[in-house]
């Protein structure tokens, strides 16, 4: 047999097991080609948006926050523990897991306090987002 038939053969009877193993296990390859993924939040990259940015002190008024957690490719990072701390008035609920774009949602309340809110959000009850939002309590 020649040897570049033999050779031909030997690399379709690969391709078709590389093919049926795929097929049967429903893994898709991307799971054999791809690094690990777990991803890293960056406190840099990450933000917290909060709107209004100006409330009522004593009113039923609250801020939704909206946190992002981002890895330092900037790019959305899932299943996270996201927390909020704030210097005055109370955020709801305590902690959210973000979802698969790396979102987290919470609502902020003066409870009756006036002044300026500062707000920092913490990832994973270890990593503290550089950027901060305030809001004013009239």
């Amino acid at each position: 047999m020649d040897k570049k038939l033999a050779g031909l053969i030997g690399l379709f009877f690969l391709a078709f097991f590389v093919f049926i193993s795929l097929v049967v296990f429903s893994k898709p390859l991307s799971r054999f080609t791809r690094a690990s993924s777990t991803v890293d939040p960056s406190a840099q990259q990450s933000i917290i948006i909060a709107f209004p940015l100006s409330l009522r002190a004593n009113s039923s008024e609250e801020s939704k926050l909206d946190v992002f957690v981002r890895s330092s490719s900037n790019s959305p990072v899932a299943g996270r523990d996201v927390s909020i701390e704030a210097t005055i008035g109370t955020v709801s609920p305590a902690h959210v897991t973000t979802d698969r774009t790396g979102k987290a949602t919470f609502q902020y309340s003066p409870a009756g306090d006036k002044g300026v809110a500062e707000l920092t959000a913490v990832v994973d009850n270890t990593l503290r987002i550089a950027q901060k939002v305030t809001i004013q309590i009239d």
